[in-house]
């Protein structure tokens, strides 16, 4: 690759829903405190919303899945795995052409700052979430992030006085970026969407890691009843297959900040999820750890970010 590689890029900077809403333009529009009011979910771009919804990256952003295909082919190099192209005729999409497989870009950034409505747990997420924007403007975490994106030249008053609103938007400025993105097969009932609906993971990406790592181990049992993701990664078997290994995946796709020697650690207390039961394990954070939870997704994006950059060896002299 030429030229410079840029993973402070923000893909949500250039995502439009099929109703032409931009995605800065529809967040500037989200009313926060009427949010909380109507205890209505902030959706993200898909067949049920309207054009007000934040458009999805992960459908929308062209310049995303450019920058997927360049960084995965350069990886296929060492794994022989077969070039990828964008799909034009759909929601960008990316094709493995020698297997066949569809690929479909995901964030792997959550934080649950859009979850509303009146039924557990969507409520009790919304409460959280209010009570941490209830005092957000002392919290060093908040403090720290507005330096860090000031120095990137983005504007960290954007929204004050609404503090809450504020840190979300540069939360999002920063988590949009490369290193908050993975891809998977695409199909009806792919990872994608299976992990954020599963009551069993509820979107965090190091549990869906553990099911990965799980599936490499059970050799993709689709019986294993301690792995949610089992029948999924059953069918999705031969694009697991072509790295071979839980860590050859790992190291394939820049993983390692996720991982401390073989083992997924937890977003939560950063211990090993060997032993995690997915049927009797709550997965959403609580007041308790929700800012440490926070601060490990964070610090997992920075270093996979810069695993990323450090692929381009000539660029970084």
């Amino acid at each position: 690759m030429t030229g410079k590689f840029d993973v402070t890029k923000c893909f949500a900077d250039d995502s439009v829903n099929k109703q032409k809403g931009k995605f800065w333009e529809n967040f500037h529009n989200l009313d926060i405190e009427k949010w909380k009011e109507d205890k209505r979910k902030i959706y993200y771009d898909n067949k049920y919303c309207d054009k007000d919804a934040l458009p999805d990256p992960d459908a929308t952003s062209k310049s995303l899945y450019d920058i997927h295909q360049t960084l995965w082919n350069l990886q296929s190099e060492k794994f022989n795995i077969s070039e990828v192209i964008p799909n034009p005729k759909k929601d960008c999409e990316l094709i493995i052409k020698e297997k066949d497989i569809h690929l479909g870009s995901d964030s792997i950034m959550s934080i649950y700052w859009h979850w509303a409505g009146n039924k557990v747990p969507f409520s009790t997420m919304q409460k959280l979430i209010e009570k941490i924007g209830s005092s957000i403007q002392e919290r060093k975490e908040y403090n720290e992030l507005k330096k860090e994106m000031k120095e990137k030249g983005c504007d960290t008053e954007k929204y004050l006085p609404n503090q809450l609103k504020n840190f979300i938007y540069l939360y999002l400025k920063k988590a949009n970026t490369i290193g908050g993105f993975v891809v998977f097969p695409k199909h009806d009932k792919n990872i994608n969407g299976r992990r954020g609906i599963s009551a069993k993971i509820r979107d965090r990406f190091d549990l869906t890691l553990e099911c990965i790592k799980r599936g490499y181990e059970k050799i993709f049992d689709e019986n294993d009843l301690n792995n949610p993701l089992a029948d999924v990664l059953k069918a999705d078997q031969e694009f697991f297959k072509m790295f071979e290994s839980f860590d050859n995946y790992i190291n394939f796709f820049c993983l390692n900040s996720w991982i401390e020697d073989g083992h997924v650690l937890s977003l939560i207390d950063n211990q090993h999820l060997d032993n995690w039961d997915f049927n009797n394990g709550e997965p959403l954070p609580t007041k308790d750890n929700w800012w440490t939870f926070y601060k490990n997704i964070m610090s997992r994006l920075d270093a996979r970010n810069k695993a990323i950059q450090d692929l381009f060896p000539e660029e970084n002299k």
